[in-house]
């Protein structure tokens, strides 16, 4: 789960909170109209003392500023989420013929020879560490397949911890588009979008099972 959708989540799950006790006292109100709290059962009275504590929050002195400010949160973040993805779909593409392929394959190479620089240095290690010039050569091969509506396998959000899978998987899909762009085969490209990519893992299991260093692993992807 990304962190915007996460945030979303919780945005939602913190205006119902502060809703529900509106809603308990709703219902706690036709309840005692109709009778249902006359039932002696214990789950009735438990469900009671629950709609007493509830109403009693409701008309606290701080709710009506707590709930202001949560349910204004709230609205704020599915604001901003629906804003964001309309103009996401608003956004203008631009038509197939105009896939500069020449340019294309430049960009491919630049994020192609930096992430392998990176992957060679400490990619694979303890600490892996990307460089600015690596994660701005892949960002700029994403951003002119987004200009075509074309998305990439690097889906997600690549936190510290997942350098590592961030840095295999560039090589990885900049390997498989390369010969792609060279071929000027735009439906390739496409098709790639939706490519399963190699991560740490796996590539560490293929390092065991070829008897092969870190840094051999990473050159056998490279020329892959």
């Amino acid at each position: 789960m990304s962190f915007r959708r996460a945030f979303r989540v919780l945005a939602t799950l913190a205006v119902a909170v502060v809703l529900l006790p509106i809603a308990v006292n709703l219902v706690a109100a036709y309840a005692d109209q109709n009778g249902y709290f006359d039932d002696p059962t214990p789950l009735m009275q438990h469900l009671q003392r629950i709609a007493i504590v509830l109403t009693a929050i409701l008309y606290s002195w701080w709710y009506p500023w707590v709930a202001g400010y949560v349910v204004g949160f709230g609205f704020g973040v599915w604001t901003e989420s629906m804003a964001r993805g309309r103009s996401l779909k608003s956004f203008p593409l631009e038509p197939d013929s105009a896939f500069d392929f020449p340019h294309f394959e430049e960009l491919v190479a630049r994020a192609k020879e930096q992430v392998g620089r990176d992957i060679n240095q400490n990619g694979l290690g303890r600490e892996p560490r990307i460089s600015m010039d690596a994660a701005n050569e892949v960002l700029a091969v994403m951003l002119y397949l987004a200009r075509f509506g074309i998305g990439t396998p690097m889906r997600g959000g690549y936190s510290h911890t997942l350098i590592q899978i961030f840095l295999v998987r560039s090589m990885h899909y900049l390997s498989l588009v390369e010969p792609a762009a060279k071929a000027r085969d735009l439906r390739a490209i496409r098709n790639l979008q939706d490519a399963p990519l190699v991560d740490r893992q796996s590539q560490l299991i293929g390092v065991a099972d070829f008897g092969q260093t870190l840094d051999e692993a990473a050159l056998r992807l490279v020329n892959s």
